[in-house]
């Protein structure tokens, strides 16, 4: 992220701590599209996203006076996206959901994006969080409490794999 940029995001949370709604759309504005996709990704639901994104920028909103401005605004929504997320799988107990709709695809993208969308729950957290949005191993054990780093490696591993076989690679 450029320094003008991180001091606008600054900014934009210095009048939002203010008061400011206005200030706080902005953020929300900029930050939208990454809350969102790493919600769908992780649920596999339109509906569900649209549901957490939401939840996400409400709390965000509500706890921006106890922001810390020594972390990164858009990971501390996109946390709070992912931690509600997750928090809304293991409340719906699922363990091992189908894909919502099954579609023509056309692409091997979409292709991939409708295999990524059908991995158990865990699978999917873990190769959404590692492969797609960066996050290291340690990063991704701090949402899982039952598991060690190299439980999580080991089912990246197999995850890629089980994709890779799948997409004929």
């Amino acid at each position: 992220m450029s320094n003008e940029n991180t001091n606008y995001i600054s900014y934009l949370i210095d009048l939002a701590k203010s008061g400011r709604q206005r200030a706080f759309i902005d953020l929300a504005a900029i930050n939208l599209k990454n809350v969102f996709t790493v919600s769908y990704r992780l649920l596999a639901d339109y509906k569900l996203a649209n549901k957490i994104t939401l939840r996400t920028f409400h709390y965000a909103w509500k706890s921006i006076q106890s922001f810390d401005k020594d972390v990164s605004f858009p990971i501390w929504i996109k946390s709070l996206a992912i931690q509600f997320s997750i928090e809304e799988l293991s409340g719906n107990n699922l363990t091992n959901p189908e894909a919502q709709t099954r579609l023509t695809i056309n692409s091997a993208t979409e292709r991939l994006e409708s295999l990524i969308i059908s991995l158990p729950i865990i699978d999917r957290i873990i190769f959404v969080l590692h492969d797609l949005e960066g996050f290291s191993y340690r990063e991704i054990n701090a949402y899982f409490d039952d598991m060690i780093v190299d439980e999580i490696k080991t089912k990246l591993i197999e995850t890629r794999n089980y994709l890779m076989m799948s997409l004929g690679l």
